[in-house]
Order: C-alpha cells, then sequence, then structure tokens
C-alpha cells in the first residue's frame, strides 16, 4: 500500500484497556520506520488533539491536509525531537481516515506523502463521503 499511495503510513487501534495503538507503520524507505516506531513509543495518540489522528478517532471524520506546511508542524510538536523526527519522516499532504465499525471508530489509517508532487485531495464532498461509506461497509462485513 505504501508504494501506490502513500511514501508512509500508519494504522492505529482503539484497545479498551490501554487506549490507543499503532499497530502497523511502513515507510518507503525501510530505514525510516524506526522514527515512526519512535513517534509510537515517545508521542502516543492523544484522544484530545485539535487535529491528526487523536482528532479523527474522536470525531469519526476523514482529515484531509493537501498541504502540510513548516508551521503545521512546528505547532503540532510536543517538543524539539517530536518536531525533528516529523521533519525527517517528511509530510507534504496526509489524509487520515477512520476505521468505522457501525458509526464508531475503531482506530484510523494515515496516509503521508512527503513528495512535493504527490498532494491528496481534488475529490471533495460527496465523493469523499461515499469512499467513507464504502470502506466502513467493508470493515463491517470483514
Amino acid at each position: 500500500m505504501v508504494a501506490s499511495m502513500a511514501d508512509w503510513c500508519t494504522v492505529t487501534v482503539i484497545e479498551e484497556a490501554r487506549g490507543k495503538k499503532r499497530v502497523a507503520a511502513a515507510h518507503r524507505d525501510p530505514e525510516k520506520t524506526c522514527l515512526i516506531d519512535e513517534l509510537s513509543r515517545y508521542y502516543p495518540v492523544d484522544s484530545n488533539e485539535e487535529t491528526g489522528i487523536g482528532y479523527v478517532i474522536r470525531n469519526g471524520k476523514i482529515l484531509l491536509t493537501p498541504q502540510v506546511h513548516d508551521s503545521d508542524l512546528v505547532n503540532a510538536a510536543k517538543d524539539d525531537r517530536h518536531l525533528a523526527i516529523m521533519r525527517e519522516l517528511g509530510c507534504k499532504s496526509c489524509i487520515i481516515v477512520p476505521i468505522l465499525l457501525r458509526e464508531k471508530a475503531l482506530g484510523a489509517i494515515a496516509l503521508i506523502s512527503h513528495q512535493a508532487g504527490k498532494i491528496y485531495g481534488g475529490g471533495g464532498g460527496r465523493r469523499d463521503e461515499e469512499k467513507e461509506r464504502c470502506g466502513t461497509e467493508g470493515v463491517e462485513k470483514a
């Protein structure tokens, strides 16, 4: 999935006893996957985030950021090391999609592009809602 859709991605699920847990991560550059692991270990998903994975899981809605600027990374960073990791991983555009079952968020999938030419977005409105519904129906059938 990473090679065709994103430069890196994560899958985060809600575990009743432990909260949110990143269960999968991949990067186009395998040497950078350890940086994603470091993010998970030292900067876990926060349910109170105003943006990002915590926000998507809490609200059950797709979060599309066609262009991520360095100032966005600065605002999201919890400390200098967090900012350095995000910059090293690279993030120019991202989409975070909730994993839904009967309108309840079970987790989220984040797809991130670090290439200036690969920007998410452009579908808009109804088309995005249809994609979200199809994804939800797929989880319910599984």
